[in-house]
């Protein structure tokens, strides 16, 4: 009994400072991101009792580091099961599933080679759903869209990557073995102390790391990564694969615009949504938590006005940044969920009729739900699931739940996808998208998974909330006639000590420029990244902005960088091109610049120089496409409002929504299956 208290004691109890016991508590900020904060145990320890509890913590520790559960042990990738390319290549959705069952990659385990997206493994078990991996090409890519007519490598230039190896796509082991014991799967932590930092506001990997996690350089030094691991090959059979099935989503979708080509007809026939009147706890109770969801930090401002937030400044230093004026808010990038629902309640199609409804809206703060989770430490599973399973219990009494079984309805979430994908043997988030219940319906997130077609991205909110298309037309003009000085910019934290991350190498070649107008490397320090003004106005004085991935693919600066008609520079398919079906051009060379991050990271490409050769002539029709086409499809504007002939990121989104359940079958033939 006693050595089973001193084990679990043991895996927090990392330092040991003479008379004080540093207490190390993994939590996460908003942002998806893992620090480690140190908080000091109330009262020394006498110096007898140190003499006894030093050795014998010693003791377990060697004992239990020995042993087959080792929670400090260094990843290892162990063996794969090879598959020819051609099979791979012709992979769609129909037959994904298939093939995660014969290799043993099934949902709940983990591909340790998947931990580049984040310093721990038990948080990216479900990172791509389905864990494959790649070996690097042995090929030039002169023609980089002739290999899928679906992948269009932004403005990709010629990259020659030279390569013994044999193009191979592996899939991952299962972590488990056919006893079911685990794997070592888990990565080597250092015993240091670490700044907690500032907790992030707006940014997130949104702006740039503005998140605790960015004031912890060291958090990944000594990790290793799988050498055959998904990056940014656009060509690889991996991202062909996930392509068809962003395909797929796209083949059943209305054709993408931003504004109305023709007056609609002010009947709302076939476009009736019926918004679920839930119990409390599954919403209004969770905003009411808003200043102790982090022990730490208020969210109340953040939460207000429907979720859009409270008014922020538009002037900076004298100069005006913001206009409108009065349309820019302190908006977090986790309120898609308030947002939504504001929106939806005001919609001018929504029915009290449950009969005569086309589209059911479930208003669920499933984001806000996982959230007040992680900074509890006493927190198990079963907390983390209860409110999701309760929603089921309550919806499968539903009469319009059991019609459908769930098709035509919507669950929009504030966070990513692997939130809400918890492993098998995991504590961190939910596991409400594994859920059986919920397969059916159609989910609504930031972050989607690429392997799930039921997975819809779209975009991270910005600060930006017009209320009339003259708002827009407004921004669009002040956004045309900024002077760009600098060609690129890169608004972000460094991952000095993370060898896997594209950040530093993009910072070095950004500091090795000749000058700020060259590149402009804004550091987010402190809370200099947490004030929208000084971010846009970085974003709107700038040619280029580089968007490398964090510790998901995503980033809401992706669209604070856009609407500020700022051509984004990505590194990753799944920053933006697996993602935005129904928010972004198809062809993504319109509107921005990709360079894979495995040439940046091994130093056979410099990214600045690449954007230097880009013409004008090609920068001017970049931004010209974001202008006129993108940046509308973006925006939120605020509940209530009308911005037609535009059609804003929620009137795209209600709108494909309806295209999707027009074509579902109806309950009687939904009987027979």
């Amino acid at each position: 009994m006693v050595c089973s208290s001193i084990s679990i004691v043991i895996v927090r109890l990392k330092c040991t400072i003479p008379g004080v016991l540093v207490l190390d508590v993994m939590d996460r900020k908003m942002g998806d991101k893992y620090t480690t904060r140190s908080g000091i145990a109330k009262g020394p320890l006498s110096t007898a009792r140190l003499k006894i509890l030093v050795p014998f913590c010693l003791m377990v520790f060697v004992a239990w580091n020995s042993s087959s559960m080792v929670p400090f042990g260094r990843s290892s990738s162990g063996p794969t099961y090879g598959m020819p390319v051609p099979e791979y290549e012709s992979l769609g959705v129909n037959t994904m599933q298939r093939h995660k069952k014969s290799s043993g990659a099934l949902d709940g385990l983990v591909d340790v080679g998947l931990a580049r997206f984040h310093p721990r493994t038990d948080v990216v078990t479900n990172q791509f759903d389905i864990s494959m991996t790649f070996k690097p090409t042995s090929q030039v890519h002169d023609e980089p869209n002739s290999v899928h007519p679906s992948i269009n490598n932004g403005a990709q230039f010629k990259i020659e990557i030279t390569s013994d190896e044999e193009d191979k796509v592996v899939i991952a082991q299962s972590k488990y073995d056919e006893g079911g014991r685990e794997h070592d799967s888990t990565q080597s932590k250092d015993c240091r102390k670490e700044d907690s930092g500032a907790i992030a506001q707006h940014g997130a990997d949104g702006n740039a790391q503005t998140t605790a996690e960015s004031n912890q350089p060291d958090r990944n030094e000594g990790s290793s990564v799988a050498p055959d691991t998904i990056t940014g090959n656009l060509s690889s059979p991996v991202n062909i694969a996930a392509m068809e099935i962003f395909d797929e989503i796209r083949s059943r979708s209305l054709p993408y615009a931003t504004t109305i080509s023709e007056r609609s007809e002010d009947s709302c026939q076939g476009k009736y949504v019926y918004v679920y009147d839930l119990p409390p706890e599954f919403n209004v109770h969770l905003t009411e938590r808003c200043d102790s969801m982090i022990p730490w930090f208020n969210l109340c401002d953040f939460f207000a006005d429907s979720g859009i937030g409270k008014p922020v400044n538009s002037m900076d230093n004298g100069t005006q940044i913001f206009l409108p004026a009065d349309r820019w808010f302190s908006t977090h990038q986790y309120a898609l969920e308030l947002v939504s629902h504001a929106r939806i309640m005001k919609y001018k199609c929504r029915t009290e009729d449950p009969n005569l409804a086309n589209l059911f809206y479930i208003p669920y703060y499933g984001g806000l739900d996982v959230i007040r989770w992680h900074f509890d430490l006493n927190a198990t599973n079963t907390n983390r699931d209860a409110l999701g399973w309760k929603l089921v219990r309550w919806l499968e009494k539903q009469p319009s739940w059991r019609r459908r079984g769930g098709l035509d309805h919507l669950l929009v979430l504030g966070k990513i996808s692997w939130d809400f994908r918890r492993q098998l043997r995991g504590n961190w988030g939910s596991r409400l998208l594994e859920f059986p219940e919920i397969q059916n319906m159609m989910r609504v997130m930031i972050e989607r998974n690429p392997w799930s077609k039921n997975d819809i991205g779209v975009p991270h909110p910005t600060y930006f909330h017009p209320k009339s298309a003259s708002d827009i037309d407004t921004w669009l003009q002040h956004v045309k006639s900024q002077e760009r000085t600098s060609l690129v910019a890169f608004v972000g934290k460094e991952r000095r000590n993370d060898p896997t991350n594209v950040r530093s190498a993009l910072v070095r070649q950004c500091r090795g420029a000749s000058s700020e107008a060259v590149c402009r490397f804004v550091e987010c320090k402190k809370d200099l990244c947490q004030h929208p003004v000084f971010v846009t106005k970085t974003f709107v004085t700038s040619q280029f902005c580089m968007q490398p991935v964090g510790d998901s693919p995503t980033r809401r600066s992706v669209f604070d960088s856009l609407i500020a008609g700022c051509i984004p520079v990505l590194f990753h398919p799944a920053t933006a091109y697996l993602q935005y079906a129904w928010h972004l051009p198809r062809n993504e060379s319109s509107w921005s610049v990709y360079i894979s991050e495995d040439e940046v990271r091994e130093g056979r490409v410099n990214a600045v120089d690449v954007l230097k050769k880009i013409s004008t002539a090609e920068m001017d029709a970049m931004r010209e496409t974001i202008l006129n086409t993108v940046i509308p499809g973006l925006l939120y504007s605020a509940p209530g409002s009308d911005v037609s002939p535009y059609k804003d990121a929620f009137d795209i989104t209600i709108e494909q929504l309806l295209h999707h359940t027009a074509h579902l079958p109806d309950s009687e033939e939904f009987a027979k299956v």
